[in-house]
């Protein structure tokens, strides 16, 4: 006995094949030279930068401080990402906090800091309480005058708020974009580094 598959289960698979030949049509046109190419022009165009780039060249006791929402729903942050390995290589020690880390418990160290904050508006939830959290860690740092450099991700509201809060000589990046891609263009451009991490 033989069994022949239904017009409905035809359809059904030619439409899965279809799909998936238009996905993979798609994704080997997008991950062209080219469009990469647009990628990094308009991550570098819309950079916002304030103050004297690149950082002094000092390397002893230097802290990477990384301000998220939530550290563990932050997929664009691993140790190879450009704004954890770029500033590590060139001496930094890295710690990273979100909206639930009390400021006193990460130890500063009354050393000079690097500032970089991961913040993104959320229409439903907002990031009020990570403002918060990144204008108190702000204004410590200039208090105790630590403050390295300031580096924003994502939102240009907070930098709005925070930017005429800077001293003109401290240097202030930011990027719309929060990806690895764009954290390397940041870290190279802070950095004055020539080192490449893709």
């Amino acid at each position: 006995l033989r069994v022949f598959p239904s017009l409905k289960e035809l359809a059904s698979r030619s439409e899965a094949q279809d799909k998936e030949t238009w996905e993979r049509d798609l994704t080997q046109e997008l991950a062209q030279p080219k469009a990469f190419e647009i990628v990094d022009n308009i991550l570098r165009e819309s950079l916002i930068i304030s103050g004297v780039l690149p950082l002094n060249k000092e390397r002893e006791g230097l802290l990477n401080l990384i301000v998220v929402d939530e550290i563990l729903e932050c997929d664009f942050l691993s140790k190879q990402a450009p704004a954890i390995a770029l500033p590590t290589l060139v001496g930094y020690t890295t710690k990273l906090c979100d909206l639930h880390t009390p400021i006193a418990a990460i130890d500063d160290g009354d050393r000079p800091t690097l500032l970089q904050l991961f913040i993104r508006g959320n229409p439903f939830r907002g990031s009020a309480g990570l403002t918060q959290v990144a204008q108190a860690w702000t204004k410590k740092l200039l208090n105790s005058g630590n403050l390295q450099a300031l580096v924003i991700y994502g939102s240009p509201y907070v930098l709005d708020r925070l930017l005429p809060t800077l001293p003109a000589e401290v240097p202030c990046v930011f990027s719309y974009g929060q990806m690895p891609f764009a954290q390397g263009i940041v870290m190279r451009k802070l950095l004055d580094s020539k080192i490449s991490l893709f």
